[in-house]
């Protein structure tokens, strides 16, 4: 099947067919096994999608059918089997002390012997070596028909052991299971243009202003390798992410044996060196984040390396050394590859940049030193010799210097010429002028006037957020820093508070802004928003994100309705050759975050069965793999003194998540532990183990509010194995106070500030979804401003209409929900949903999250 089609289909249910119906229906009993399968699956067919597939062939149905069922289970988790180590979970878990369990294997480990009577239970005949790891077992005392690997070291066995047959009829009974999932069914939608979708989709992910995430990254990744130099007419003039620019144009120049056209489009989005460096990587095989060196650093071509160095010389000399000094022992290696010395005639200032950057010796007696003297010449104020090599006096030195000695205004008169960077140090320049030079606040303030409107959307929502904060103390301050994995460190946060009179006058410019940016996007007859968005923060850092079924972003809260208990799972497969023990724990904690138990290998079991574990595997050869769950009761939990709960993963004996052929993991919402293992229906999230990380923490869960925190974070490791709850005990306790702390604080912009930005800007009339799903109609008065009306809606103030929901019948409208499940407004309209299940993308133009955000960009 099309590579392209199948992303569509994962991304947006939405299904182009490979051939054209043939008009006759000859395949209705075909097609009605289909829709059984899917609704096993949580979808169903839309009515138009439903009436193509009626038409294919019989041959053409069954091909498309399985490939929809094998998509769509994989992107759910359910396309391998789940086989824990009591199959019974959670009826068939041993209610005995875990400890005691354990004694009873290690004895029978150790002293056992063949062809002797157990020496648990007596009985002769009855002791037996299983396969593949030869320990000795009774049957009678270890329930095979309950197990699915040894019970003495829990690795998978051979499914043909005798083990594993049914055990006496007495022991077989099993309980009435009840329906256990009440699930939501998800459209699947009929796709027309797929050229135009897939056009669509591309510049979508080109026009993000944040870092894609891995997913997405994939994503884009295989529209270029799919169709190559075709997507050369489609991308947009401006690429706003760096990292992005470069995935592009390095993965055409790699996938191109001419690189000139790739070049000619590339070339006026090569603004500074390191968009360079950065393509440059990309096409060696590399990341464009340079976090590391791509390996081997490959040499270009000489009509590539002739159009890098030509693109390099049409930089001003001054930035060009400036921005090359930011990465200077890869641009070393880089020069390498690039020869700039051969050519220093026809690229003087490239030369004389490396030359910088590599301290040469200058010799008056060559005509490369001469060379190298005269643009040292021409550059003075920022190049000089000091003795036989150049010296380069940078922008940001004179930042630091005009901070350290005080003066003010020539650090103001700098940031001033770099807006992104006078942002950035908002705070601390405004710190700084209100203690020294309070004087300087009208020329700071004409300065920002200035530099707001040349500044990112990203940067202007990250800065608004933190400085709403400023008024008040937290007592510790939380950085995400760029890297491979996501972590997060945090440091007491010692900074002098921010007056009121200081910060206002700076949230006023900054929502003024970003309200004028919005104003700028085509109108709507009106907006629909969920006030459940106050829930999901804005989207950071997102580079280092899980692929996830749902792309919930970083510290967002999501609820668990009363009524449903949560089961975790987590499924992974080793590779050949090495036997990989992952776990699934649940650490405990009260109302401080003291610690108060948990539930994982050592003790299966917590509370009066609050918690209960599925057993420990601790290998996983294909083709089965393995799988552990979690099922969590809140109220028996709740009742047992608990109020957080910690979910982490480790790779117990020290493999890295990115050496397994498949690891991934997730929760399911249940009404009860009955019904099917794992219901494919009730799976609310779903994500892989990824990077080269051995400690995952994805969420953290309030028990009293019932929300599920997710925060998607890697623990430090160290290079020892055998990890487990026990030894992140104190740093989960900080993990989980430090993070709550500082995701409730305000720190970061939420969706709702975000949609309420657009609705006021580009709308007279809003309708605010409640949490109990009744509506209620915000109109913007004919003498009120953006700014007032934002306000009003940002804070829930008056309304002018109470109804019982959202009326049918809208024409096109903004979107900003949870869940779609409103009446199908007319065509045209656009939007976010945290999950789209019903609205067609025929209908309704789907956005992500970031793609809010890139609405802002300046034009």
């Amino acid at each position: 099947m099309n590579p392209v089609k199948t992303l569509f289909l994962r991304r947006q249910h939405q299904v182009f067919l490979e051939v054209a119906p043939l008009g006759t229906p000859t395949t209705t009993p075909a097609l009605e096994r289909l829709e059984a399968r899917l609704l096993e699956l949580g979808f169903v067919l839309g009515r138009e999608l439903r009436q193509a597939l009626l038409a294919l062939s019989p041959e053409v149905l069954e091909s498309t059918g399985s490939w929809l069922e094998a998509t769509l289970a994989e992107e759910l988790g359910a396309h391998r089997p789940h086989v824990p180590l009591f199959p019974d979970f959670p009826r068939g878990v041993p209610l005995e002390d875990t400890q005691w369990l354990h004694i009873r294997h290690v004895i029978a480990w150790l002293i056992q012997e063949p062809e002797q009577p157990c020496l648990l239970c007596e009985s002769p005949g009855s002791v037996a070596a299983v396969s593949p790891c030869g320990h000795l077992v009774c049957s009678r005392c270890w329930d095979g028909s309950n197990s699915s690997a040894c019970p003495i070291c829990n690795r998978r066995l051979s499914q043909s052991e005798p083990f594993f047959w049914p055990a006496p009829p007495e022991n077989t009974a099993q309980a009435v299971m009840r329906p256990a999932v009440r699930p939501k069914l998800k459209l699947l939608h009929l796709g027309r243009e797929l050229e135009a979708a897939t056009r669509e989709l591309l510049v979508s992910l080109l026009e993000r202003t944040s870092p894609l995430a891995p997913k997405e990254r994939d994503e884009l990744l295989l529209l270029l390798e799919t169709l190559r130099h075709r997507v050369l007419p489609w991308i947009p003039e401006r690429i706003p992410v760096k990292e992005t620019m470069a995935l592009v144009f390095g993965t055409l120049l790699r996938l191109s044996g001419s690189p000139e056209e790739t070049l000619r489009t590339a070339a006026p989005h090569l603004r500074t060196a390191t968009d360079v460096l950065r393509v440059l990587c990309v096409w060696m095989g590399g990341a464009a984040d340079l976090l590391k060196p791509p390996k081997p650093l490959r040499s270009p071509s000489r009509a590539l390396r002739r159009g890098l160095l030509e693109t390099l010389e049409r930089l001003e000399a001054h930035l060009l050394i400036e921005d090359m000094l930011r990465h200077p022992s890869l641009w070393k290696k880089m020069g390498e590859r690039l020869h700039p010395f051969e050519h220093h005639a026809r690229y003087p200032n490239t030369a004389l940049a490396f030359a910088v950057l590599r301290r040469t010796e200058v010799s008056q007696e060559d005509a490369l030193g001469k060379s190298l003297a005269r643009g040292a010449r021409s550059h003075s104020e920022n190049v000089r010799l000091d003795g036989p090599r150049l010296r380069f006096l940078s922008w940001r030195g004179r930042v630091e210097e005009g901070f350290r000695l005080g003066q003010l205004d020539t650090v103001l008169r700098l940031l001033g010429q770099r807006p992104g960077e006078l942002i950035r140090r908002l705070d601390h320049l405004s710190r700084r002028i209100f203690e020294e030079q309070p004087g300087l606040s009208g020329p700071l303030l004409e300065t920002l006037d200035t530099a707001l409107g040349k500044t990112s959307p990203v940067l202007l929502l990250t800065v608004l957020a933190h400085l709403r904060v400023r008024g008040s103390p937290l007592p510790r301050r939380v950085f995400f820093p760029r890297g491979e994995m996501s972590r997060a460190y945090v440091l007491p946060d010692t900074r002098p508070l921010l007056p009121a009179d200081a910060i206002a006058p700076v949230v006023g410019r900054l929502e003024s802004e970003l309200l004028r940016r919005a104003a700028a996007r085509p109108a709507f007859e009106a907006a629909v928003l969920d006030a459940g968005l106050e829930d999901l923060l804005v989207p950071f850092q997102e580079q280092t994100a899980a692929r996830a079924l749902v792309s919930l972003p970083r510290g967002s809260v999501l609820p668990i309705p009363e009524g449903q208990l949560l089961r975790l799972f987590v499924h992974w497969m080793q590779p050949e050759a090495q036997r990989v023990d992952m776990d699934l724990s649940v650490a405990f904690y009260d109302a401080e975050w003291q610690h108060k138990g948990k539930c994982d290998y050592t003790r299966l079991s917590y509370g009066a069965r609050a918690a209960v574990h599925s057993g420990d595997l601790t290998s996983a050869p294909p083709p089965l793999g393995a799988s552990e769950f979690v099922d969590l009761d809140i109220q028996g939990l709740q009742a047992a003194g608990v109020r957080y709960l910690a979910t982490i993963l480790f790779s117990f004996n020290g493999i890295p998540f990115e050496q397994l052929p498949e690891a991934f993991a997730g929760y399911m919402l249940r009404t009860s532990p009955d019904g099917e293992l794992f219901d494919a229906r009730s799976v609310e999230q779903r994500f892989d183990l990824q990077g080269d990380a051995k400690v995952a923490v994805p969420m953290l869960v309030d028990l009293r509010e019932r929300r599920i925190r997710w925060i998607d974070l890697n623990l430090p490791s160290d290079a020892h194995a055998f990890h487990s709850v026990a030894r992140y005990q104190t740093a989960l306790e900080s993990l989980g106070s430090d993070l709550t702390m500082y995701f409730g604080s305000g720190a970061r912009m939420t969706l709702w500030e975000l949609a309420c930005l657009h609705a006021a800007a580009r709308t007279t009339q809003v309708y605010v979804r409640g949490r109990d799903g009744r509506a209620f109609l915000y109109r913007r008065a004919s003498d009120e401003t953006v700014l007032a009306f934002y306000r009003r809606l940002l804070e829930r103030g008056p309304f002018d209409t109470k109804l019982e929901s959202v009326p049918e019948g809208l024409g096109p409208v903004f979107l900003a929900l949870q869940r779609d499940d409103l009446p199908a407004p007319a065509a045209g309209s656009q939007g976010y949903s945290l999950r789209w299940q019903q609205l067609s993308p025929e209908t309704v133009r789907r956005m992500a999250a970031s793609e809010l955000v890139a609405e802002l960009m300046v034009e």
